[in-house]
């Protein structure tokens, strides 16, 4: 399945849901709930997880205006229609908006050592140096997964998905590989190292 496909699949999925816009699948905090806070698709079904994983991908540094206004197609000017102001505008704007607050805080609040937390840091941004990746980067070469040249290796795929991948976390978990169900991507994954973890690590303390 490649990529338009996964996109096309989780949002026919959203919009059976009454979920079109980014409006519809924003959360609020406080502040008399006008602040932004994260995506929240839902309870998605396990056969759209890497679909979902992927639109958050896409999703990026994008949130809607506010609370009491709902986004829609059109440019920003009040008529909608394009002018050479609005253009210039919105090629300007970089918003600093995560996909997942609270996805941040777990990582670097984790009882983890610092080279593991920024470790984590880049696969939660999927900036680490997979092959797809290297590719976005301008790098040519073949982008399979050396280790079983069946798949292109991404975060997900080198992670949780690759044959080799399975047989490290199985001895990683240890007797417990049969009754624990691997997370099908990256924010799932660090939401559920804790239960996934047999062992506990302790953060060294500042001299």
């Amino acid at each position: 399945m490649n990529h338009k496909e996964g996109l096309a699949n989780i949002k026919s999925w959203l919009q059976s849901n009454n979920m079109e816009t980014l409006w519809d699948i924003s959360t609020w905090t406080e502040d008399s709930g006008r602040r932004w806070g994260s995506w929240n698709l839902g309870e998605v079904p396990h056969r759209l997880q890497i679909e979902a994983s992927l639109l958050l991908d896409h999703l990026q540094g994008k949130s809607p205006i506010s609370a009491t206004t709902k986004d829609k197609r059109g440019w920003g000017s009040h008529s909608g229609s394009f002018s050479v102001s609005e253009g210039y505008k919105s090629l300007i704007v970089v918003p600093n908006v995560p996909p997942d607050p609270t996805q941040w805080n777990f990582i670097w609040a984790f009882p983890s050592l610092p080279k593991v937390d920024f470790f984590c840091w880049t696969l939660a941004h999927n900036s680490i140096l997979t092959r797809d990746n290297m590719r976005k980067r301008g790098m040519e070469g073949p982008s399979r997964c050396p280790l079983c040249m069946s798949e292109e290796e991404t975060a997900n795929h080198l992670m949780l998905l690759c044959p080799f991948s399975k047989v490290v976390w199985k001895g990683v978990l240890r007797s417990r590989a049969d009754k624990v169900e691997l997370p099908r991507n990256i924010p799932n994954l660090l939401h559920e190292w804790a239960k996934l973890s047999s062992f506990c690590l302790n953060k060294k303390k500042p001299s």
